[in-house]
């Protein structure tokens, strides 16, 4: 999963923001050459590929060995609002992740979301004080993702 705009950072990577002593905190790489950590994208109802608007969980492919989980979350009651953390806490939200077509014909731009039933949010980034460009709930500006393959010589 890589940003559509390259502009203002790289893919998606794990750091430790806060009172953190493991990386937990799902963010948008600093390095506009990254392509991030990779990502396995499933659909918790055994469906063999992903589809617009149906709910998928993601999963890093390697976490380090202090992390709780690899599965991503949403974690309620932080300083920067709802945000995507990988476990560790016990004020998560309920709900999948869902994507939406964010383009016209011929380009593969999407949308990350979370929703609850009928009721969805856009994943967007928020630059925390430290420069750190965690993923966040938002209202407006999504965070526009491609999906590449990985491969064993791109992981």
């Amino acid at each position: 999963m890589v940003p559509v705009k390259r502009g203002s950072g790289g893919g998606i990577e794990l750091v430790a923001t806060g009172n953190e002593t493991c990386p937990l905190t799902v963010v948008q790489s600093p390095n506009k050459a990254s392509k991030g950590n990779p990502c396995l994208v499933a659909s918790p109802i055994l469906f063999p590929y992903i589809t617009p608007n149906s709910p998928f969980q993601i999963i890093f492919a390697f976490v380090p060995t202090c992390a709780p989980t690899r599965l991503w979350t949403i974690v309620d009651g932080l300083p920067e609002g709802p945000a995507v953390k990988i476990g560790g806490y016990h004020n998560i939200r309920n709900g999948a992740f869902q994507i939406q077509k964010a383009s016209q014909r011929g380009c593969n731009h999407y949308k990350l979301l979370f929703c609850l039933d009928d009721t969805c949010e856009d994943i967007g980034v928020y630059v925390d004080s430290e420069g750190n460009r965690r993923l966040v709930l938002t209202k407006n500006d999504p965070f526009l993702v491609q999906f590449q393959r990985v491969t064993s010589s791109t992981a």
